[in-house]
């Protein structure tokens, strides 16, 4: 991907990693609320497994990156925010969660993921 635009795009959610977890999902009784359902959605249809290696794209600070990482085998992480890897690994403490900062479309998969 064009290397200006992946510096915008990193710069952005740079900038919005400091407010995001509070903005989207804490802050109000409405983003709470929507916490809860896309929480409920989400482990409904995804359904981790214990045995299952699952490729998180785009994790942020890590609101579904721990509820993912405590119901599989095996998570990979990415972001193309330094910022929000640096909010994930510290809001994260699983070993079995794997940190990548990158771009999605330029991350090389080498390997095979269950979800």
């Amino acid at each position: 991907m064009n290397i200006i635009l992946n510096k915008q795009i990193s710069s952005y959610w740079d900038n919005h990693s400091k407010r995001y977890r509070k903005a989207q999902w804490t802050g109000t009784l409405t983003s709470q609320s929507d916490y809860e359902q896309t929480k409920r959605k989400l482990l409904r249809n995804l359904r981790p497994k214990r045995k299952e290696k699952i490729l998180e794209i785009g994790c942020g600070p890590g609101i579904w990156t721990q509820l993912i990482a405590k119901n599989c085998f095996e998570l990979v992480a990415i972001d193309i925010s330094k910022e929000m890897i640096v909010k994930v690994k510290n809001y994260v403490k699983d070993n079995n969660v794997k940190f990548i900062n990158c771009n999605f479309l330029d991350f090389e998969v080498n390997e095979k993921f269950d979800k």
